[in-house]
C-alpha cells in the first residue's frame, strides 16, 4: 500500500523486533501495520505524535514499546499512565493478548483514538480512560490493582513514581522509559551503567530502581528502561 505500512513495513517491523531480541509473529506485525495506518490517518486531524515517518513509527514507537518484554515476567494487570497515542500499552497488548490492560490519558481526543484502535484491532480485556493520572491515583477502585505500571510520558522518575505508587500491587513493578542522558538532566549526576541500582523516594514510599540500557535499530542513541520496585515500609 502507498500509505507506508505495506508488506515492506511488516518486514521492517519483524527485523526491528528481532534486532532488540523480542519474538514477533507475522500476524502480530500486520496488526502493528493496521495500528500504524490508523495513527497516520488520525495524526492528520489531531496531534497524537510528532513522529510521522512510518519507519520511525516502527522503531521509535512500536519497537521501543515492546523492548520491556525482554524483562517483563508474567503480567496479568497492566496500567499505561499518560498513554498518548497508546504507547507502550497497545503494543504490549498486541504482543501479550492475555494481559488485562488499562490506558489512561488526560486528553480526550487521544483517548478517543485509543478506543478506535481497540475496536479496529478487536482487542479484548482493555479499557481506555479519559482521566488525569493524579485523579486515578486517589480513587479507591484503582488502588493496588496493577502488577505492572508502564510510562513513556513526560515527567521525572520521582514524579511518575509518586503517581504510580498507590496504583501498584504490593509486589508490582513500575517501568519508565528514559533517554540515555536522563540522570544528568534530572539530577545532575553521571549516567548509571547497565544493571546499576539506586533508590528513589517518592509519594511517601521508597523504591529500588535498576537501569536496563538498550539501543534501537537505527541511530537513536542509548536508551534506558528504569525498573522500580517498592521497598517495604
Amino acid at each position: 500500500m502507498a500509505d507506508g505500512f505495506s508488506g515492506a513495513w511488516v518486514d521492517l517491523m519483524l527485523d526491528a523486533a528481532a534486532g532488540i531480541g523480542v519474538e514477533l509473529s507475522v500476524p502480530k506485525a500486520r496488526l502493528f501495520a493496521r495500528y500504524g495506518r490508523e495513527l497516520a490517518l488520525w495524526n492528520k486531524r489531531i496531534n497524537l505524535t510528532a513522529v510521522k515517518d512510518p519507519v520511525q513509527v516502527a522503531l521509535k514507537h512500536f519497537a521501543d514499546s515492546i523492548i520491556v518484554l525482554k524483562y517483563l515476567n508474567a503480567a496479568r494487570r497492566v496500567l499505561d499512565l499518560g498513554s498518548g497515542g497508546g504507547f507502550p500499552g497497545l503494543p504490549l497488548k498486541i504482543m501479550r493478548p492475555e494481559i488485562n490492560l488499562v490506558l489512561v490519558d488526560g486528553v480526550g481526543k487521544k483517548v478517543n483514538f485509543i478506543k478506535h484502535v481497540i475496536r479496529s484491532l478487536g482487542l479484548l480485556q482493555v479499557r481506555a480512560l479519559h482521566m488525569r493520572a493524579e485523579e486515578m491515583a486517589v480513587q479507591r477502585c484503582w488502588q493496588g490493582e496493577f502488577d505492572h505500571v508502564v510510562c513513556r510520558a513526560v515527567g521525572t522518575v520521582e514524579q511518575v513514581a509518586a503517581l504510580a505508587l498507590p496504583l501498584m500491587a504490593p509486589q508490582g513493578r513500575l517501568w519508565i522509559w528514559k533517554a540515555g542522558s536522563w540522570r544528568e538532566k534530572e539530577t545532575g549526576q553521571n549516567p548509571l551503567p547497565e544493571g546499576d541500582s539506586f533508590t528513589v523516594s517518592a509519594g511517601g514510599g521508597v523504591f529500588q530502581a535498576v537501569t536496563h540500557r538498550y539501543d534501537l535499530p537505527g541511530d537513536y542513541g542509548p536508551r534506558l528502561l528504569v525498573e522500580l520496585k517498592r521497598l517495604p515500609d
